[in-house]
């Protein structure tokens, strides 16, 4: 491999990228294989056979990109590459609310560790030596732990009107819907230079304590927020949850919702765990960008449950179903909802149910617990620690 001058490059990756791959199950994008120049420049990569693009990338220097390049069984190839001075990548960082320049921005990529950018105290930001194509950034912050974190410092959306897809460019929520613009990032580099404008969010910060229903605070809660009416998160995943400290205490960093509603549920446990008491929700409530929420209070609720059996229609025990308690007001985070599992009897026992009316429901389950077929829910409704028994299905 050699530089733009014509001089070897030692320590340079070289990535050999194929597919897509997909099967009824699961959608691969890729499946990359790596390697590192020696001294020389020389470097040796093991692939199967199929078509490859070959990507080198050298932050400061240049990039060269292979496409289409085709190995067939036991063939031996000589690749050279030449490095271009290739895309300098510039973004201008501002914020959203007041157009002020952003420090401390970062972009990576979880899939290119070798190129990264930092905005400066005037807003800009520059990456050297990036290839032409698209390419897809991950948004973090300084000093901010970019596997673990949601938000990036103080911002938690970003969107840029030169985003390749029209999801990451600024969306509205006019008709009540919550406003994404929290993903990744994706542009079409090309050029010697490549300009974007970017604009990041405030966040919202909301701070409070988990109770127990007797007014004791709880220690390892999770907080979660959850989008109002839909019974699910405000993202279709897990983020934006938060663990209560030693007092019960929560501080959450969230997208503000704006038009939309999300409300709060706090859950005894963490993820996919079940302690003592069934979950507490939050009344619906509305923020705007850098607002600040104080003294939110979260109730669990003392826990009701459901017993019942899942046969086939000859009466054949079902084992192994799952089952789970969907709340018919739809204040829940469904990643927070008791579930259990039928045993070798086709018995379950559904414990930590908040009171009020819930959708008892075998899979599979539906996103919309509304949609789910007849025969695989029913309606229940519980006072706090009330059992229903007999809670019965058949299906084939």
């Amino acid at each position: 491999m050699l530089s733009p001058a014509g001089e070897p490059v030692k320590n340079a990756v070289v990535k050999a990228a194929r597919g897509p791959f997909s099967n009824p199950q699961v959608q691969i994008g890729d499946v990359t294989t790596r390697t590192q120049t020696g001294d020389g420049g020389s470097y040796r990569l093991h692939l199967e056979p199929g078509k490859y693009d070959v990507q080198v990338s050298v932050p400061g220097m240049g990039a060269a990109r292979h496409q289409e390049v085709e190995f067939g069984s036991k063939e031996k190839k000589t690749l050279d590459i030449q490095l271009g001075k290739g895309v300098t990548f510039q973004a201008l960082v501002r914020d959203s609310v007041t157009n002020d320049p952003v420090e401390g921005i970062v972009l990576w990529s979880w899939r290119h560790p070798d190129v990264e950018g930092t905005s400066d105290e005037n807003g800009l930001l520059e990456i050297k030596g990036m290839m032409e194509g698209e390419f897809e950034f991950n948004i973090s912050a300084v000093n901010t732990d970019r596997r673990q974190s949601s938000v990036a410092g103080n911002y938690a959306r970003w969107w840029s009107p030169e985003a390749k897809l029209e999801h990451q460019r600024e969306e509205t929520n006019d008709d009540q819907q919550l406003q994404r613009n929290f993903d990744d990032l994706a542009f079409e580099l090309q050029g010697n230079t490549y300009r974007v404008n970017l604009f990041v969010e405030p966040l919202v910060m909301i701070k409070g304590q988990v109770l127990d229903p007797h007014g004791n605070p709880v220690a390892g809660a999770t907080v979660a927020p959850a989008k109002t009416g839909s019974g699910n998160s405000i993202t279709g995943d897990t983020r934006y949850s938060y663990e209560t400290d030693a007092e019960g205490r929560f501080t959450m960093k969230l997208p503000a919702s704006k038009n939309a509603k999300y409300n709060l549920v706090a859950h005894d446990g963490k993820y996919q765990q079940w302690r003592s008491w069934a979950n507490g929700v939050g009344e619906p409530l509305q923020s705007i960008p850098g607002q600040t929420i104080e003294a939110v209070e979260l109730r669990l609720t003392h826990p009701a449950a459901v017993y019942g059996q899942v046969t086939n229609s000859l009466g054949t025990p079902r084992p192994g179903i799952k089952v789970r308690a969907a709340a018919v007001d739809k204040l829940d985070n469904r990643y927070y909802l008791p579930e259990t599992e039928t045993d070798a009897a086709g018995n379950y026992e559904l414990r930590f149910i908040r009171p009020g009316k819930h959708r008892i429901q075998i899979q599979p389950f539906w996103l919309d617990a509304d949609e789910a077929e007849g025969l695989t829910t029913q309606i229940v409704e519980l006072d706090a620690g009330g059992v229903s028994e007999d809670v019965d299905f058949k299906v084939d």
